[in-house]
This record gives C-alpha cells, structure tokens and sequence, in this order.
C-alpha cells in the first residue's frame, strides 16, 4: 500500500555533538521486499487503520482512538518517567520508575535480537531480558521486570554491536531506537509504550527502525505483585554482556 511519509523537525542523530531544540531521528520507509514500516505495523499490533500526522500516527485500533504519539529523540535531556512521561517531558534516553512487562511483536531482520537493559544513567553491563525468536509478526519474547525506583537506558543486542536507548554510548553517537507512546488502549495499563530498534550502523543500514519492536506494558503494583507470586517478575535475571563502545 503506498502512503504519504509526512516528515517534520526531523533530523538524523551522526554525532554525539549537542543539539538545538528537540529534535526526532529521521526513520525512512522499508526499501526490502516483505518489511513494513512504522504505519504498517501500527496497523498490524493495534488494528483498524491508522493516519499518519507529521510525526505521530493517529485514530487507529477498533475504535479508531488510539494514537502513536511519537517521543523527541534528543535536545530536551531528562528522564523519561515510565508512568507519566510523555511529549515534552523528556528524550527517549534515560528511563525511570515502573515495572515493565516487555514482549517483542515484530521482527525484520536477518542478524538476532536480544532486548534488555542497561542499569543507570551510563555505563554498566548489558542486561538480557529476553531473546527474540521468529520474523514478521510471528515472534516471542516476553519478561516482566520491576524498575520501580530505579533509572536505565533499554538495549538490544545481537548483531555485531550492544545498541542503548541512549545514543551517545553508541558507535558514533547514533540514535538506534525510536519511541511511541501508545494513547487510547483500554487494556488497565498504567501506560502502554512502542520501541523500534535499527541494528545495522546508521552509515550502512536502510534505517527504517523496523528490525526488533518491543511493547512495553505498565503494571499497576498490585497486578505487579501478582506476578511476582507466579516468579513472572525477572529482577536482575537474565546473562550479562559488558557494553562496548
């Protein structure tokens, strides 16, 4: 299906150089026979048929209310709380504060794919939370992981380099996901939030964040503590691999 790409106050993160204002990595439509783009997928996860509005996607779901509300990728710093946090707040970089049930729902790549976390600000070991298994929509990978008073940057792995939400600790600075929120789902979650992941080096990729998205669900505590009854709640489990820059 052929659809408008609507691009606004867009630029690409090269560098690990400062920035003016906020700013959103530029994310190009899939040039790879069988891949789907950001408004496909959309589609796919939630249903109905979304309309893409610069950067965001909108009126999507069964009853069409539901909006992909794209977060600023650099230059207003911060941390983005997991509960309330939203546009304006901050960057997608630094997280705080919630437990996380995270499940892979797609994947367009040829190299593997490890989601996680790196505990902290900066630095620190890469922590897997799970392997991904599959292509397309037919993918699983799930954890549940409570960050309730805890800062971290998120992570994949499995390709040829560890990849954080936070762009300065990659190969050259380059951001390598993107953000959504998820506005209008009435499924009791605290909030509801998309991650799309690049795996390939900027310089050489197709960069259309297509090759891992993750969803990540906000567990109100006692549902959370629920789950830690059934040991769903993976605190500090998973290999650790050391970030390498």
């Amino acid at each position: 299906m052929l659809r408008l790409t609507i691009v606004t106050s867009c630029c690409i993160i090269a560098t690990g150089s400062a920035v003016a204002g906020p700013t959103f990595t530029n994310v190009q439509d899939p040039i790879f026979p069988g891949e789907l783009g950001h408004h496909d997928i959309l589609d796919g996860i939630y249903g109905g048929s979304f309309t893409q509005v610069g950067n965001d996607f909108i009126g999507g779901g069964a009853s069409g209310m539901v909006n992909a509300i794209r977060m600023v990728d650099s230059g207003l710093g911060g941390v983005m709380n997991l509960v309330t946090g939203g546009l304006g707040t901050a960057d997608d970089q630094i997280w705080s504060d919630g437990v996380a049930a995270a499940r892979a729902l797609a994947r367009y790549a040829d190299l593997p794919q490890s989601f996680g976390y790196f505990d902290g600000d900066s630095g620190g070991s890469f922590n897997t939370m799970f392997n991904v298994t599959g292509s397309g929509f037919n993918v699983t990978g799930s954890a549940v992981m409570d960050f309730s008073g805890m800062t971290w940057r998120w992570g994949r792995d499995g390709g040829p380099t560890i990849h954080s939400s936070r762009a300065d600790e990659n190969p050259s600075g380059a951001d390598h996901m993107v953000t959504y929120r998820i506005e209008g789902l009435e499924n009791g979650l605290l909030a509801t939030w998309l991650l799309f992941w690049e795996d390939l080096p900027l310089g050489v990729s197709d960069r259309d964040f297509n090759d891992l998205v993750v969803e990540i669900g906000v567990i109100p505590l006692p549902s959370a503590a629920g789950l830690a009854g059934l040991g769903l709640i993976a605190l500090g489990f998973g290999r650790r691999r050391r970030f390498g820059r």
